[in-house]
């Protein structure tokens, strides 16, 4: 059987007879790819009529798991092929250094040669220091060198080819030689500056021979340092400080590897593709992957120590594990309060919002109801700020608390108002009663979360589409609240005027006047006119998520989203969803202290007292205090 892959490429399985072959070479005069793949179906006279069928120009030959493909073969395709660039063989156990001989002599365009044995298979080959053969008897300007399983290759070896084909050499595959130590790492850096791509996964290398390549080698993309079981987070850290473009990063089977290493790759390394930390003794997988928009799988199996995310999220991939964070880590969620009368149509407009169009409800909110809103699914919404987005600020998530209408709820509200949110005051555009109620709880949304960006929205357009009558409602709306808010600016500063006169000595004066004075300074100005909208109809949508996007991105109201918090803090805020999870509303200081003292976290008070206020200021910005973190 064979297969055409694609245009001059075809691949030969173990099912595929000799007349098979011949018929599709036949087919196929400007083959460029050939691979044989666990074929049987010859011998050495046989193999003679394939060659003269294939391509004399042929660019790339694999062959994997054919034990009738010997040194004579080769030599017959090497004697005819030999503008042969790329020749991979796989455990093919007839092949000795005998084909390394073949190879130079006739093919002096190589470029890339790949002899792969692997532990199961027995290759006498393998046994060898097949490198010195290498450097011996091919003289071409080779770009890949790999020699994946070949116990016999020592450092020595290495050093050679790396002497050998130092200015053109990019990318090196030693795994599974497991007589290379760090001097073979230091030889290939010292040589070769065009190096790329590194593979010495299952040798004796330390963290003397990565920090090495870490610090000569900026431009790597792929290092694979699996099985290295002594390697630990600092050679790791100062690879990825000194390596930001790695893509692919191989760490499997390294037991000293911590949540340190993880964390710092995360950190530096924003184009990572694929990474693998499987058997390490990490505990959490950090929160900053939602920020790494090429990563498409990581690997994470036989992680004993791992407890965070469960293993259910984990086995869904970085797609499972992003969606989680997304949906549960409060750094990424900016809480958007909905307040107004009863029957003004805050659920519609939430809805409408979340679902991207026009929806009504048609039954009243009860308490209050949670919705989450990721804006940056629907690429249209990046297109309406007309900038590029950081993979931060794509990780935005709008959490809006759709609070209840009613009288008996409205008057509870207020004590779990956060003390950093965006609010939404609305209005029935239908209504002239409601403008002293409106006043009223903007001046207890003030109180509360003193600050804080207010937008006041009239709804329910589509019913009152005289834009007289509009501005008429709106002017009104307007001037009670502006001649309410006089009169608090006045009784506040006659407040301090007093407090300033008062010939009393005490200290707590000045406390009282700083306070009320901060109430006057933090204030939210109030808007010209109201914004207006219709669930309904969807007018006034497009205006609004501007809106609420642009304030939610407002680094200097919400720099949690923007600010790259500490592994520490990382890690505490992982511990602080899993308490959420287990239902805890209300967090204790002791249960807040005991979060500081998991594995690699800080440890000392002074530590723990700054982690904290940079969390207060940060990741759990909104929450209103430490005693109620776990609320959003």
């Amino acid at each position: 059987m064979n297969t055409v892959s694609e245009p001059n490429s075809v691949i030969f399985d173990g099912t595929a007879t000799f007349q098979e072959i011949k018929e599709a070479l036949s087919e196929t005069p400007l083959l460029q790819s050939l691979t044989f793949d666990k074929c049987s179906c010859w011998d050495i006279e046989t193999f003679k009529d394939l060659v003269t069928l294939i391509n004399e120009e042929l660019d790339t030959f694999i062959v994997s798991a054919v034990s009738v493909f010997t040194d004579g073969c080769m030599e017959l395709l090497a004697t005819h092929c030999r503008a042969l660039n790329n020749i991979n063989i796989s455990n093919c156990e007839n092949i000795s250094e005998k084909s390394l001989l073949y190879i130079g002599r006739y093919c002096r365009s190589l470029q890339t040669i790949s002899f792969i044995a692997d532990k199961e298979q027995e290759w006498a080959a393998a046994g060898t220091d097949a490198l010195a053969t290498l450097v011996k008897h091919i003289a071409s300007e080779l770009v890949s060198v790999s020699f994946h399983g070949f116990r016999g290759i020592t450092d020595i070896g290495v050093q050679y080819a790396a002497e050998c084909y130092g200015e053109t050499l990019s990318k090196v595959d030693f795994a599974n030689c497991s007589n290379l130590t760090n001097e073979s790492l230091i030889g290939l850096v010292s040589h070769c500056r065009l190096l790329r791509q590194v593979s010495f996964n299952d040798t004796q290398i330390s963290d003397v021979g990565v920090k090495f390549i870490a610090s000569k080698c900026s431009n790597l993309f792929h290092a694979d340092f699996g099985n290295c079981p002594s390697l630990t987070d600092h050679c790791i850290t100062l690879l990825a400080s000194k390596c930001p473009l790695l893509q692919t990063v191989y760490l499997n089977d390294c037991p000293n590897l911590t949540n340190v290493a993880l964390v710092s790759l995360f950190k530096s390394c924003t184009l990572l593709k694929d990474i693998d930390f499987s058997n390490t003794a990490i505990t959490h997988v950090p929160v900053t992957i939602v920020r790494l928009p090429h990563l498409k799988q990581i690997k994470l199996e036989r992680c004993k120590r791992l407890v965070f995310p469960t293993q259910k999220v984990v086995d869904k991939q970085v797609e499972g594990i992003v969606d989680f964070y997304r949906e549960t880590n409060s750094q990424f969620h900016v809480p958007v309060i909905v307040t107004g009368p009863l029957g003004c149509g805050k659920s519609s407009m939430v809805l409408s919002l979340v679902s991207e169009k026009p929806t009504l409800c048609d039954r009243p909110t009860d308490g209050v109801q949670f919705h989450l809103w990721h804006p940056f699914i629907n690429k249209m919404n990046e297109y309406i700020l007309e900038r590029d987005l950081s993979p931060q600020e794509k990780s935005l998530v709008l959490q809006f608390w759709d609070l209840s209408g009613r009288p008996i709820f409205q008057a509870l509200h207020h004590i779990s108002f956060p003390s950093s949110a965006i609010f939404i005051l609305m209005f029935d555009l239908q209504s002239t009663e409601e403008s002293k109620e409106l006043s009223d709880t903007l001046q207890l949304i003030r109180s509360k979360a003193p600050g804080c960006p207010v937008i006041i929205l009239g709804t329910k357009g589509d019913r009152v589409t005289n834009n007289e009558l509009r501005k008429t409602r709106c002017h009104e709306l307007m001037n009670t609240i502006q001649a309410n808010d006089s009169i608090i600016i006045y009784n506040i500063q006659t407040q301090i005027d007093h407090l300033r006169s008062s010939d009393a000595e005490s200290h707590l004066i000045p406390r009282k006047i700083s306070e009320l004075e901060e109430i006057l300074n933090t204030r939210t100005a109030l808007p010209e006119n109201p914004n207006m909208m219709s669930s309904y109809t969807g007018e006034g949508l497009e205006l609004l998520r501007k809106a609420l996007i642009n304030l939610a991105l407002d680094p200097v109201q919400f720099p949690k989203i923007t600010k790259e918090p500490s592994a520490n803090e990382y890690n505490i805020c992982c511990e602080l969803v899993k308490m959420r999870q287990k239902g805890k509303v209300f967090l204790r200081w002791k249960d807040f202290k005991e979060a500081f003292v998991q594995p690699s976290f800080c440890k000392t008070d002074d530590e723990m007292e700054d982690d904290t206020k940079s969390l207060q200021a940060t990741l759990l910005q909104g929450c209103g205090g430490v005693a109620r973190v776990i609320e959003v």
